[in-house]
């Protein structure tokens, strides 16, 4: 699968002050026409400490339903 294939993402983010720079990267590595939905969730702490963001990813590749969880310690650092 691949990045186009994300129909939802779940967003947990520490500090809500980072969520332009996160909308920056969601539009660096999602379709532009047509972006998967996305909640927003605000949190005191991520089961990591050291985590500022976890983004929970659901896909649908060759029929089959995918769920993936990263948690990230910075938001410069989300890849595909």
């Amino acid at each position: 699968g691949s990045m186009a294939d994300l129909v939802k993402t779940t967003t947990f983010i520490t500090d809500i002050k980072h969520v332009a720079h996160l909308r920056e990267v969601r539009a660096r590595y999602l379709a532009k026409t047509q972006p998967p939905a996305n909640t927003l969730v605000a949190v005191s702490s991520l089961a990591r400490a050291d985590r500022m963001i976890e983004i929970e990813g659901v896909a649908i590749v060759g029929g089959w339903l995918l769920l993936r969880s990263e948690p990230r310690q910075e938001l410069a650092t989300v890849s595909p």
